[in-house]
């Protein structure tokens, strides 16, 4: 599976803390889903997001941030 997204962050403080209370947002996942019985499936997934102001104050410090999901979802 592929996913993705964009969005818009607001923060009380700056984000990051040299940067400004408003970032744009940007993120990618790429994984699998497995069923591993008739009830449960298991998710592994690696993402990826980018925050930042987009250049429209400066300094426009931006964030880059993997990480790796493990879920397990139960059908109800």
């Amino acid at each position: 599976m592929i996913e993705g997204g964009a969005g818009l962050f607001f923060s009380a403080d700056p984000f990051p803390a040299d940067g400004t209370k408003f970032t744009f947002n940007l993120s990618t996942r790429l994984g699998l889903e497995i069923d591993v019985s008739d009830a449960y499936r298991m998710r592994v997934l690696y993402g990826h997001v980018h925050h930042s102001n987009n250049g429209i104050v400066r300094p426009n410090p931006g964030i880059e941030a993997h990480g790796l999901t493990l879920a397990l979802a139960r059908e109800l």
